[in-house]
């Protein structure tokens, strides 16, 4: 991980270090992203997720992406990882930009509240994946587990791997209701949206 960032044009060094926000919370770690970027580089989330997507899938992709002046070494010249700082927001890569997007459904609206109050977010952006918002597969259970309580349906695991984006994960959501809808009458779906708050 560490050399295929090093082999992107803007990346001078970089280290990886899977960080633990909460140490009583273990599902919380999370990869993060030490860059020190080349001299007049322009070095962007984009370019970066764009760039390790070619090689990786979206769940090895770090959660954070943290910019430093110099890498902290140790008496040998060697990168000193114990002294690399947490990632404060002052220091992490961000886009430019940021779009909020709106829920077009009441599915998205919410799995969008599952995964931000999962991923300790205020907001999610309903075009970005599980993984690149700070997900991992242990937290990736959980939320499987929060949408099956939450919609009476069943999804495995991988479908979170194979999601795009959290709009394509409500999506299939979505899917399973229908087909659940289905096999029911009228008054049965009618009380049973009725129940999950969606009709």
């Amino acid at each position: 991980m560490e050399a295929l960032l090093c082999s992107h044009p803007a990346v001078q060094e970089a280290a990886v270090l899977l960080h633990q926000p909460s140490p009583d919370d273990p599902p919380s770690a999370q990869l993060v992203a030490y860059l020190v970027p080349q001299p007049e580089a322009e070095l962007t989330l984009h370019s970066l997720h764009q760039y390790l997507r070619e090689h990786l899938p979206d769940y090895m992709i770090p959660a954070t992406f943290v910019k430093l002046e110099q890498m902290p070494t140790n008496e040998h010249g060697k990168i000193d990882r114990a002294r690399l700082p947490k990632p404060e927001e002052t220091y992490i890569l961000r886009e430019d930009a940021h779009i909020e997007r709106e829920a077009r459904t009441p599915v998205e609206a919410r799995v969008a509240e599952l995964v931000a109050s999962l991923l300790k977010r205020e907001h999610v952006d309903f075009d970005e994946n599980f993984f690149r918002l700070g997900g991992n597969s242990l937290l990736g259970a959980q939320l499987m587990l929060r949408i099956s309580e939450a919609f009476g349906v069943d999804l495995p695991l991988q479908v979170l791997f194979r999601s795009g984006s959290l709009r394509a994960l409500a999506a299939e959501v979505d899917r399973l209701l229908l087909e659940k809808i289905e096999s029911m009458s009228d008054e049965e779906a009618e009380e049973w949206l009725s129940r999950l708050g969606l009709s």
